[in-house]
């Protein structure tokens, strides 16, 4: 199991991920439109990171019209690591990690003063 979060926080760091992710989060895209999406992302640098995350069964690649178009979609397992990370988002956007230092109140040294 922590092999297996490990591997999703190293692809989720990697710099292309969640803006792919995004990309797709509405409806399936053509690599073009995918493209168009994400800005300043290169055609090598998306076919990469569009193999990765179709590797982690996070998108999935499929033709469609017109013949030999490929495109490109989010996966009910992709839906739900995107919406943890809104939920990581919210943590950062909060401020609560920037009080760190303090001690939790399920920390037993604050609990006893010690």
């Amino acid at each position: 199991m922590e092999r297996d979060l490990t591997k999703v926080f190293a692809l989720l760091g990697e710099k292309w991920s969640l803006p792919v992710l995004t990309a797709v989060l509405a409806g399936p895209k053509r690599f073009l439109a995918v493209k168009a999406s994400v800005p300043g992302v290169s055609q090598r640098m998306l076919s990469q990171a569009l193999r990765r995350l179709e590797a982690q069964n996070l998108i999935t690649r499929f033709d469609g019209p017109p013949a030999g178009a490929h495109y490109y979609a989010i996966t009910r397992y992709g839906t739900g690591l995107f919406l943890l990370t809104t939920s990581f988002q919210s943590w950062v956007d909060s401020g609560d990690h920037e009080d760190a230092q303090q001690p939790a109140a399920t920390d037993p040294q604050a609990a006893t003063g010690t």
